[in-house]
């Protein structure tokens, strides 16, 4: 199994813990809000409450995370806002009364001996209401939560929220450049709409990369993306793990295979370059109109540079020896990749030389 399929499965695990206390925790209250029996307060009514929590986290969380894999997954994903909400909140709410009529919760209770018989369906029983009023509001915190979180970025909303980086942190990260080759001619021969279209075709394809390989996508810049990892998330915190490098060849792959509609439609196929480093950085939320977490350093400025150099030695990726010694002291250089050094450059406005190496993928049989 992959790291990022093993990873989803962990998260939804987590989603269905989550789900199954907060029906716990409602049905415990339920039983104190109407004065039942000790036995509901404690036992039966947290039992139900996790067994409704968990099918609506289950059904919900499961379309969140594996939905988005398929085609028309992919296709919802990147839909407007407004489009999303039109087909989320009616299917989420569907499920919520579906499982909340059946009471499917009662009716594994007394499968499991906990109660003795379901109770009939009484839509006037303020405790339905309640409890169907409950589980909507939650889907629709839920909804919106996902939604900001994919505007911002996986984890910018948690760290926004709890004030992470409120105050300005030294951090070491991986930064990587991806560019996109002959955007200037592209942008002439296309024109302004379908280059944008163009080019938003290929960031969309790049994200999957990234996020599998626990990147985050910083910001773009033109026809730019730039994407870090925490010196944690680089190296996976276990030996032989090396997500930088992993990521860029499966981003350029995820790029070549647009090749054929991009031919048909544009007349031209998408390629990428891209320059990998590794440095300190001050991280820091900015602004107060418009907030940010922005990151500054001298790191910035050299992977920008090296990206020009592998412009310069006709390559597709360069990489700083700084972050391959950093991932090596994980593991080693990875033997799926050979290395070319080039020594140490002159990076235009840049004092010190950076030792660079290109990178590729290692012939079969090597």
């Amino acid at each position: 199994m992959r790291e990022a399929d093993w990873r989803r499965i962990k998260r939804f695990l987590r989603v269905l813990v989550i789900g199954a206390f907060v029906g716990a925790v409602f049905g415990s209250l339920i039983g104190q809000t109407y004065r039942q029996d000790l036995a509901t307060t404690l036992f039966i009514g947290p039992f139900i409450g996790i067994v409704h929590g968990a099918l609506i986290t289950a059904s919900i969380g499961g379309f969140e995370m594996f939905f988005p894999l398929t085609a028309w997954g992919r296709a919802l994903r990147r839909a407007s806002f407004a489009v999303t909400l039109a087909i989320k909140v009616p299917l989420y709410c569907g499920l919520i009364l579906v499982i909340e009529y059946f009471r499917l919760g009662e009716v594994v209770a007394a499968a499991f001996g906990v109660i003795q018989a379901v109770e009939p369906v009484d839509l006037s029983n303020p405790l339905m209401v309640l409890s169907i009023v409950f589980s909507l509001f939650f889907i629709v915190v839920f909804i919106e939560t996902m939604q900001i979180n994919q505007i911002m970025g996986p984890g910018t909303l948690t760290r926004f929220v709890f004030g992470y980086y409120h105050r300005p942190r030294l951090e070491h990260r991986f930064f990587l450049f991806v560019d996109l080759l002959g955007s200037t001619r592209l942008a002439e021969s296309l024109g302004p709409l379908a280059y944008q279209r163009f080019l938003n075709g290929v960031f969309q394809a790049a994200s999957d990369p990234i996020s599998d390989h626990q990147g985050e996508i910083y910001q773009y810049v033109g026809d730019q993306m730039v994407v870090t990892w925490t010196e944690k998330a680089g190296t996976g915190g276990k030996r032989g793990a090396c997500r930088p490098l992993d990521c860029v060849f499966a981003l350029k792959d995820a790029i070549t295979a647009l090749g054929p509609a991009y031919l048909k439609e544009y007349r031209e196929a998408p390629a990428v370059r891209a320059a990998l480093h590794y440095g300190e950085v001050v991280v820091g939320e900015i602004g107060d109109a418009k907030r940010d977490i922005a990151f500054h350093g001298d790191v910035l400025n050299a992977t920008a540079r090296l990206e020009g150099v592998a412009r310069d030695y006709q390559g597709f990726f360069i990489a700083s020896a700084a972050a391959l010694d950093r991932l090596a002291a994980a593991g080693g250089w990875p033997s799926a990749y050979s290395y070319r050094r080039l020594g140490a450059l002159p990076l235009k406005g840049k004092a010190p030389p950076v030792e660079a190496v290109l990178v590729a993928q290692a012939a079969l049989g090597q």
